[in-house]
């Protein structure tokens, strides 16, 4: 189908602005869904401390060494980009939610047939606006980072430029689900661009990059390799748990929305073949994105299934369209929208009508008609921060450590750390504490507030006095634990 040029910037213009109203709804539901999470803590006190001294040995996540159970890819960006500007929880999950909106248009970029960039908007929306993928672009973890890093290494794939072969080498090092990038997408470079490979200076230059990443992540680890192997075993063992709580293997292929995505693209590829055409880049990103569901497990890695029902409805509309071009012309609208209808109707039904998607979201978030109270205001944190310097040890004494509830709050008021006061979190080492600091939210799921409460106070044992610090619009309340 062939389109005057000035239509051509409809479906860009279309997906511009549903990447915008995405971002605008990342800011309004800021830290609400889900409230500060231990895993933002986990990855961004790492972060800062690279920011602060490009060093990765960060004492609120483990006093004792550098915690060495994710490759450092992200923490590194993240770190770099904080030296530039100014820190805060939010502009951290904003970079998520970019990374997202890098992924999806690079996914757009790959799209042939004009008929499918009309459809694309749609689709992407569909996707973007699921609640996993909402949630997915609020929390500075790996996800986004890794959809976009895979997203533009296939998008090289299809260009034919050899500089994909270095962005597939540096997703493991963002996150270790980047290996199932490598074992689809490397095979599929040499295979789709036979005879139309390039390598100009910025290939060789992103290549020699990676190289260099990759040399420098095996110095590092060979400084702390016992301490890699025993946080990698326990990274490990807890991934076979996670994996086997939720089915395993079977079980997630047994999902309609997986099984039914590997359908499709099966069809699509035998569709293309018999037409004479090739699902190309784009269909390998969606076989990666669906492998990656069969075998890795993980909170937030409904993520992927989720973008691999995105970019296997863009191959099968792209192969669907190229079929009925060939169609009578008499007919040939009719089927058009006719098959338009009915794949937007069966990504309406796995977006928002599928359980399996909506896993990571059971514990950790709270529905609600609309967002208010706000999670947490400037005058909140104002009588946080005045709480926080007004605590000290005695004179002699260690630095306060507090432990805040979320965990991750912490992040909140990382610039107060200091000779007299430092943060804790419980994630690779059970911290001593002086101080826990309670947030109790209507947005904080109370199973999981309970239970972490519960477990903090047990664990600590002894005598404390508890003060109420502030509360706000009879629903957000601050209270202090402080043990003698």
């Amino acid at each position: 189908m062939k389109a005057p040029r000035s239509a051509r910037l409809v479906p860009a213009i279309a997906v511009a602005c549903v990447l915008l109203v995405y971002l605008v709804q990342r800011h309004r539901i800021d830290l609400r869904f889900p409230v500060p999470w231990p895993d933002e803590g986990s990855f961004l006190w790492q972060a800062l401390a690279f920011r602060d001294g490009f060093s990765l040995f960060a004492p609120e996540v483990n006093p004792e060494r550098e915690a060495l159970w994710m490759p450092p890819g992200f923490m590194v960006l993240e770190g770099l980009f904080f030296k530039v500007v100014p820190f805060s929880l939010s502009t951290a999950r904003a970079l998520s939610a970019l990374f997202v909106c890098g992924a999806v248009t690079s996914v757009f970029a790959c799209v042939r047939r004009f008929e499918t960039k009309l459809l694309f908007p749609v689709l992407a929306a569909l996707c973007l606006f699921c609640p996993i993928a909402s949630m997915a672009g609020n929390v500075a973890r790996m996800e986004g980072l890794e959809l976009f890093t895979l997203a533009l290494a296939f998008f090289l794939v299809d260009r034919g430029r050899g500089a994909a072969l270095g962005v597939f080498a540096l997703a493991p090092i963002v996150h270790p689900n980047g290996v199932f990038g490598i074992a689809v997408g490397v095979p599929a470079f040499f295979v789709l661009t036979r005879g139309v490979r390039t390598m100009r200076r910025a290939d060789w230059v992103v290549l020699a990059a990676a190289v260099l990443a990759w040399a420098l992540y095996a110095f590092h680890v060979s400084q702390h390799w016992p301490d890699f192997l025993r946080d990698m075993d326990a990274q490990l063992r807890f991934k076979q748990y996670v994996s086997g709580s939720d089915g395993g293997t079977l079980g997630r292929l047994r999902q309609p929305v997986v099984w039914g995505s590997i359908v499709a693209l099966a069809g699509a590829f035998l569709g293309a073949r018999r037409i004479g055409t090739a699902i190309g880049a784009i269909g390998a990103f969606a076989a990666a994105l669906l492998l990656q569901t069969v075998v890795a497990a993980g909170w937030l890695y409904e993520v992927y299934p989720a973008f691999a029902i995105l970019v296997t409805s863009v191959v099968v509309a792209d192969v669907a369209f190229s079929w009925h071009a060939a169609q009578p012309s008499a007919s040939r609208t009719r089927c058009g929208v006719a098959f338009a209808v009915v794949l937007v109707l069966a990504d309406v039904l796995a977006f928002r009508h599928d359980a399996f998607l909506e896993r990571s979201l059971e514990r950790a978030t709270v529905v609600r008609k609309s967002l208010t109270p706000e999670y947490v205001t400037d005058g909140d944190q104002l009588a946080m921060k005045r709480y926080l310097a007004s605590i000290v040890p005695p004179a002699g004494s260690r630095a306060l450590a507090v432990q805040f509830l979320p965990d991750a709050e912490a992040l909140l008021y990382e610039k107060l750390r200091g000779p007299t006061l430092r943060y804790v979190q419980q994630t690779f080492y059970e911290h001593r504490y002086d101080v826990l600091v309670v947030h109790d939210s209507v947005w904080f799921p109370p199973f999981v507030h309970n239970l972490e409460l519960i477990k903090l106070l047990w664990a600590k044992g002894g005598t404390y006095d508890t003060t109420v610090l502030y509360e706000r619009d009879g629903t957000e309340r601050w209270t202090a634990y402080r043990w003698k």
